[in-house]
């Protein structure tokens, strides 16, 4: 196995890096609300919001808002935007009813964007 492959290897992250996705809800899936959201990462580690450390942040989620800009603070007190700093794996959107984009993101312990992105599209009745 070469160097590349070791290191990947230990480092518990596929070949294409770090990833985070939505376990629930799948893209295209029709629900109520309040929407639960699963979320997960692969080499990425949750912690709480705070401090910055390598390779590790909190989710975020973004509502009919779009993804935000790698490098970029993700806005904490607007419209649209989910914070899950207490390391939260699992959560509740209050949706009105409709169709929504939902951006899974990653920010750093100060909210500063990291550029691994799940993107699904539901629809809540």
């Amino acid at each position: 196995m070469g160097a590349l492959a070791v290191v990947l290897a230990a480092s518990g992250c596929g070949a294409d890096g770090p990833s985070v996705s939505f376990v629930s809800p799948r893209d295209g899936a029709v629900t109520q609300a309040p929407v639960r959201v699963e979320m997960a990462t692969d080499g990425i580690r949750i912690v709480r919001a705070g401090p910055v450390a390598p390779e590790s942040g909190h989710f975020h989620v973004m509502v009919d808002v779009g993804c935000v800009k790698e490098g970029t603070v993700i806005p904490v007190a607007a419209n649209g935007y989910w914070h899950f700093g207490h390391a939260e794996r699992v959560g509740e959107l209050p949706l009105e009813p409709g169709r929504h984009t939902l951006c899974l993101q990653v920010g750093d312990g100060v909210h500063v964007a990291r550029g691994e992105t799940d993107v699904v599209t539901i629809t809540v009745r």
